[in-house]
């Protein structure tokens, strides 16, 4: 299972690659191609979005469940979310609301950055990397295509860090923590 799961985020960032490589290779401004880049991002967007209204539906609608403990949010070395408990609901909802704003700050950023500079390659690359990351999303495996909660999937879930792939080996839920200088082996 593991195999599959990386396979498959290679195959992802192989074709964000390819894309990449393609539309420096291909003018698709000077070809005509400008307005369909634009009408399939914002199609690509509104299917996120659409996604993320339905499964804030099935949320709305789901049993409270039992009582989670979730653990503390820190962000550039600040406490961002103290540690504490919430139901089932509550840490789906609180998890909903980060992915979607998330999503439209990025919908929002890319679209101004791309209008204002006559840009389409950030345009480009959105198209596939938001699908992929809400495919990815443990929010959209449990709610949208079933999958029991348990194991990879198993809550408190917490938000992708946007460098994941810089630092594979730290992301997750029970990644180490980062080594500090007085635990390095010294040299002899």
């Amino acid at each position: 299972k593991f195999a599959v799961m990386r396979t498959a985020k290679v195959v992802r960032h192989l074709s964000i690659i390819a894309l990449v490589y393609a539309s420096h290779h291909f003018d698709l401004k000077g070809m005509g191609y400008t307005s369909h880049v634009h009408g399939v991002y914002f199609f690509s967007q509104a299917v996120c979005v659409l996604t993320l209204l339905v499964i804030h539906r099935k949320i709305g609608g789901m049993a409270p469940g039992p009582v989670l403990a979730v653990p503390e949010t820190k962000h550039l070395g600040q406490v961002v979310q103290e540690a504490g408990e919430v139901t089932q609901q509550e840490h789906d909802q609180a998890f909903w609301r980060k992915q979607f704003s998330r999503i439209m700050m990025g919908m929002v950023t890319m679209a101004v950055v791309a209008f204002k500079f006559e840009v389409l390659l950030p345009l480009i690359v959105q198209i596939f990397m938001v699908p992929f990351q809400m495919v990815d999303s443990p929010m959209t495996k449990v709610h949208i295509f079933g999958n029991a909660a348990e194991g990879d999937l198993a809550r408190p879930w917490a938000l992708p860090h946007p460098m994941e792939f810089l630092f594979p080996e730290r992301t997750g839920p029970s990644a180490a923590p980062a080594p500090t200088s007085g635990s390095r082996k010294k040299k002899k």
